[in-house]
């Protein structure tokens, strides 16, 4: 019990958040003195600060799920949702060359699927309430064949070449990767984004 109170006393002076618990003697050689006692009310006083940020930040983390207009039966059926934001964070799922609105259709050509992907990514920006320039990071997974659509790296540049034209302010990091397949079966480019507001 006494070590409680002893505690509880420090704790009590630490919200007064005394000066640094050092101090500099003024010789030549300007030593650093530590006062023990300060340095526990010092301790105490920057902890509390720190839970306190923390509890803070807890409050504002909450989750909340979005849905593209037209996806929502396709995302029960698989236990997922279009982006979710947690606290200043929004994490995209990657989205594919999909029509949701028009029965869930597949648009044909890898130029088509890419600017409808880039098109649903700015509907879940919106839906969010973030801006293209809130994009930080983007993961491109390409279907890595060469067909007549060009090859692997003239892809890569139109992904890129396309955001320009639907989300010209949005300039992020990003990362593209070859695959074989991808979840639905002719879908020819998926892109996962985070943004940051």
């Amino acid at each position: 019990m006494h070590r409680f109170l002893s505690f509880w006393r420090m704790v009590q002076s630490a919200r007064r958040c005394p000066t640094p618990p050092f101090r500099t003697n003024t010789t030549s050689k300007q030593r650093v003195v530590v006062r023990p006692h300060a340095l526990k009310r010092h301790v105490a006083c920057n902890l509390l600060v720190v839970n306190q940020s923390i509890d803070k930040e807890r409050r504002n983390m909450q989750k909340r799920d979005i849905f593209l207009p037209g996806s929502g039966d396709f995302c029960a059926q698989i236990g997922a949702c279009d982006a979710t934001e947690v606290g200043e964070y929004l994490f995209i799922s990657g989205q594919g060359g999909v029509d949701w609105t028009d029965n869930v259709r597949l648009l044909p050509t890898f130029e088509a699927q890419t600017r409808k992907t880039w098109e649903n990514i700015k509907v879940a920006l919106d839906a969010a309430g973030y801006r293209a320039e809130h994009i930080v990071q983007v993961l491109m997974m390409i279907v890595h064949t060469d067909d007549s659509e060009g090859t692997f790296s003239a892809k890569s540049v139109k992904i890129f070449e396309i955001k320009s034209e639907v989300l010209p302010e949005a300039i992020p990091t990003g990362t593209t990767i070859g695959v074989t397949d991808l979840a639905l079966p002719g879908l020819l480019v998926e892109i996962q984004v985070v943004a940051i507001r």
